[in-house]
C-alpha cells in the first residue's frame, strides 16, 4: 500500500497498552519495534518494500517476516511490562 509492506491484526480479544513487533526483511537480523495501538484490540506496522512488492509463495523475491505481541504497561511507576506470547509469524 502507497509502496508500504503494511501488517494489520486483531482483534485481539484483549485491551492492550501498545504492541511490540518482530520484523525481519530478508532472513536479515531480527528487529524489535513498540508500536502504538490503533486501538485498544487492533494494530498495525509498515515498512518501504525494497522492490516490485509482494512475491508469490515458493518464489525467491524480497521477502517480509513479523510476529506481534500485546504489552501492558505495568508497575506502579509504569517501570516495566507485561507482554503476552508472540504471534505466529507472517510473511509478505
Amino acid at each position: 500500500s502507497g509502496g508500504k509492506a503494511v501488517f494489520q491484526w486483531g482483534p485481539t480479544g484483549r485491551d492492550w497498552d501498545y504492541f511490540e513487533v518482530r520484523y525481519s526483511f530478508n532472513n536479515e537480523g531480527i528487529k524489535t519495534y513498540k508500536v502504538k495501538r490503533r486501538d485498544p484490540w487492533n494494530g498495525g506496522f509498515s515498512r518501504p518494500i525494497s522492490g516490485p512488492g509482494p512475491e508469490p509463495l515458493g518464489s525467491t523475491g524480497q521477502l517480509h517476516y513479523f510476529s506481534v505481541r500485546g504489552c501492558d504497561n505495568s508497575g506502579a511507576f509504569q517501570l516495566g511490562s507485561e507482554c503476552s506470547g508472540w504471534s505466529l509469524p507472517g510473511r509478505l
